[in-house]
């Protein structure tokens, strides 16, 4: 047998270092994303200038010392919130983009996968309003990718309006209702209300879509 192939202790020892590594880094993923999902839900609920670090790390009994091990400051944790619910809407564009094959169908896919994603208690997402709690270099950076998010969504709509599957009709107000729309959708929803999670965003799709559909 080739030496290269023989577990010798050493190597044994290194592989259970590198292992060992890896799950730290796991964990510490894990908690981060952990922090952001309760910072998210706590945010949402209160707003940004009622919770604090010390809050954040309490409903997951973690300390404010260890918070700060993960975040910066406070203004830190606000803008990987909004990273973090950047990254579902990017996603909701990307996959309609890749499945859709007019404008209409691209926004109705996008609708559907973001109030879906919106929706899951794996993918708490932070509203819009709150950028204002952030200061202003943190603020044009988030503000710079929600534009582009924005102007991807208006692109659909505008195909859409080109390619005939909407009427006629203005892409920059259609794309402020939708966001306002599903803003105030993610918001409302509740789980023990009258209507399943499915049943909701079938019905908001319908009456979102209505009045712009050719």
């Amino acid at each position: 047998m080739s030496s290269s192939r023989v577990a010798t202790p050493r190597r044994r020892a290194a592989s259970a270092r590198a292992g060992h590594a890896f799950d730290r880094d796991a964990q510490r993923e894990q908690k981060r994303r952990a922090l952001l999902h309760e910072a998210a839900r706590l945010i949402n609920a209160r707003g940004a200038g009622a919770v604090s670090l010390e809050d954040v790390g309490s409903g997951l009994s973690i300390s404010k010392a260890a918070v700060y091990y993960y975040f910066r400051s406070k203004q830190d944790l606000l803008a990987e919130c909004y990273s973090m619910s950047f990254d579902v809407w990017e996603g909701a564009l990307d996959a309609a983009e890749a499945a859709g094959s007019t404008g209409a169908a691209k926004v109705e896919l996008f609708i559907r996968r973001y109030l879906a994603d919106g929706l899951s208690a794996l993918q708490p997402m932070i509203l819009v309003r709150e950028q204002e709690a952030l200061q202003a270099p943190l603020r044009q950076r988030v503000e710079k990718r929600r534009k582009a998010l924005r102007n991807r969504l208006r692109g659909f709509i505008a195909q859409g309006v080109a390619d005939g599957s909407f009427r006629p009709l203005d892409a920059r107000v259609a794309t402020t209702v939708i966001g306002a729309a599903i803003s105030w959708l993610l918001r409302t929803y509740r789980e023990d209300g009258p209507l399943s999670r499915e049943a909701f965003i079938e019905s908001a799709v319908g009456l979102l879509l209505q009045g712009m559909r050719a």
